[in-house]
């Protein structure tokens, strides 16, 4: 259902909201456009800031991963150029996977997060694969096809993910778009079982009739 958004707008809008006023979505998982890692850790973060991974220090963890893993040497200086590519992804009980990114090391050489994670969650470190990212849009801006307005609003994150590829993000939607219109957001927020969620490197596209 749509309650929770809709109640959620009201208190922001001061304004009602019906049943016809939430464009409906159609979402495709990370897993489909993230190689999992298959690594589950259980890890005690404060709010946006990680500062343990199975119960050592995040970075440490993190680090150690990517060189073991990947054979990708990250440190301080690199961390954000490296980390956009290596977010984490959290699993509900569901099974859905919420993305988290890394965005800096602080001064307590905890990882800096965008949005939180709740206390003993289980998470992975995904791998970003620029292809798969550009085609799951491809696939999403389908809906778009015959409207005569479509809105994409894209997280920031995946503009810098994908960096001048980001070109051929737009392309795709483009292809089934008479007139586009769009942002680039800080993440998003959607309704998950009615729950409202905070999500990274997601993208949303609405189509309309003018």
């Amino acid at each position: 259902g749509t309650s929770a958004i809709r109640e959620f707008a009201s208190d922001i809008f001061s304004e009602e909201f019906d049943e016809d006023s939430v464009v409906k979505e159609y979402r495709i998982s990370p897993e489909e456009f993230f190689q999992d890692s298959e690594d589950e850790i259980l890890f005690f973060p404060q709010p946006s800031q990680l500062k343990e991974l199975d119960y050592k220090n995040a970075f440490d963890v993190y680090k150690d991963f990517l060189k073991t893993k990947y054979n990708i040497n990250i440190d301080k200086e690199n961390f954000f150029e490296i980390a956009k590519g290596y977010p984490f992804g959290i699993r509900k009980i569901d099974n859905e996977v919420i993305v988290r990114d890394p965005i800096t090391i602080n001064e307590n050489n905890e990882i800096v997060l965008v949005g939180d994670i709740s206390e003993n969650s289980y998470v992975r470190i995904l791998k970003g694969e620029k292809d798969n990212l550009i085609n799951a849009t491809k696939d999403d801006s389908l809906v778009a096809k015959n409207k005569d307005i479509t809105l994409f609003i894209d997280c920031i994150s995946r503009v810098l993910f994908l960096e001048d590829d980001f070109q051929k993000e737009i392309d795709e939607v483009m292809k089934n778009s008479k007139n586009l219109i769009g942002a680039l957001t800080l993440g998003e927020i959607a309704s998950r079982e009615e729950v409202l969620e905070f999500y990274n490197k997601t993208s949303v596209i609405g189509a309309f009739d003018a």
